[in-house]
């Protein structure tokens, strides 16, 4: 078994963020939601589901 002290340490440095780097803008947080419109009613199909046949919380 080796032991974890002589593992080389992991890449710790800062990585690009997605949220951080594009802009905010109006017109981005539209088209955002628009594209998210199949998840949320997948979701919302999904937990009204469970509820109706008592698996929710």
């Amino acid at each position: 078994m080796e032991r974890t002290h002589n593992q080389p340490e992991k890449d710790r440095r800062p990585r690009e963020s997605r949220v951080i780097s594009e802009p905010a803008d109006v017109q981005h947080c539209r088209d955002d939601y628009a594209a998210g419109k199949d998840v949320r009613e997948r979701a919302a199909e999904e937990w009204t589901t469970g509820h109706r046949h008592g698996g929710g919380r």
